[in-house]
């Protein structure tokens, strides 16, 4: 896992509010597969990175509690390490959904944009434009 430094983005309330609440992963689908080049050695700003190709792929199935206080529990990692990250949402517009983290040993917060699109109970993320996760609404 990786959480390194990239600047905030803005936010936009009037969405977070439709988008809490608790997220199954129902799909996960390979876009493109990571290049060496394209990812910063530290992982900072890869939502796809902090969880590592290996969480991804046996996602299905894993919850994301997008709680109205902008903190997110997941158990997508079945590890005390992720008790120790203060993960966290902001929905930036109606097509970005920033995430962040912030490991103990860190000073400033990650900032990771992914892409989304919410229709009624079902939602997408297109993170780093690497892997698509479809979630649904329970």
């Amino acid at each position: 896992m990786s959480c390194g430094v990239k600047p905030q983005l803005e936010s936009n309330e009037r969405i977070e509010s439709s988008i809490s609440g608790k997220w199954k992963i129902t799909s996960n689908k390979i876009i493109e597969l990571p290049h060496k080049d394209d990812i910063s050695k530290d992982g900072s700003g890869s939502f796809f990175l902090l969880f590592g190709a290996t969480y991804w792929a046996a996602s299905n199935g894993k919850i994301f509690n997008l709680q109205e206080d902008g903190q997110i529990i997941t158990d997508i990692v079945e590890s005390d390490i992720i008790t120790q990250i203060d993960l966290r949402y902001k929905i930036i517009d109606d097509r970005v959904i920033q995430f962040s983290c912030k490991l103990p040993k860190d000073t400033i917060r990650n900032i990771m944009p992914a892409k989304y699109e919410l229709e009624k109970q079902e939602m997408t993320w297109i993170i780093d434009d690497l892997i698509e996760i479809k979630l649904q609404k329970e």
